[in-house]
């Protein structure tokens, strides 16, 4: 566990360094990243925008490196099976025993990086998968004491936009 450990912050920091030959070298339409989105990403980056929650896809084989397979930055898809279901499923299977991933207990020493300000949470209504890790995030942004917000997003038709709908 420690290797593989070692092995995502080693990833993940070549995957910032590999956003920063991005921008240094205007890659672009190579990567078909639209130009209309380009002063925003660079504007992002100015910041230093902190950046919540990141999924690695690793391919290992023990006793070799760990492959990365993808990378989801900021894409919170798995997370509560990732978080919440894999530690009920630990207790039922070994009650008490104790598990490698703290993805809980640092989403909430996250947000308390962000004092002072109103959190806002958006999900597409009546998709249940968003609105269960939109859920899951507000509690532990709830959790670290944070202020937050529903933003919902309702569904829409082809051809027809989406209606935001925002809530209490």
């Amino acid at each position: 566990m420690d290797a593989l450990e070692a092995a995502a912050d080693t990833l993940h920091y070549l995957c910032i360094d590999a956003a920063e030959a991005v921008l240094e070298n205007n890659w672009w339409a190579r990567l078909g990243i639209p130009a209309a989105a380009v002063p925003a990403i660079r504007r992002s980056w100015e910041r230093d925008d902190f950046s919540l929650y990141g999924r690695l896809h690793l391919g290992y084989d023990r006793g070799h490196s760990a492959k990365l397979l993808e990378y989801n930055a900021d894409t919170p898809t798995a997370l509560v099976e990732a978080s919440v279901a894999q530690w009920f499923w630990l207790q039922d299977i070994h009650p008490g025993a104790d598990q490698f991933n703290s993805i809980h207990e640092r989403l909430i020493e996250a947000w308390r990086r962000w004092a002072g300000q109103t959190i806002h949470f958006s999900s597409i209504k009546d998709h249940p998968e968003d609105e269960m890790t939109v859920l899951y995030l507000r509690d532990t942004c709830e959790q670290a004491g944070r202020d937050h917000r529903p933003v919902f997003i309702g569904g829409h038709r082809l051809g027809r936009p989406a209606k935001c709908v925002c809530g209490p």
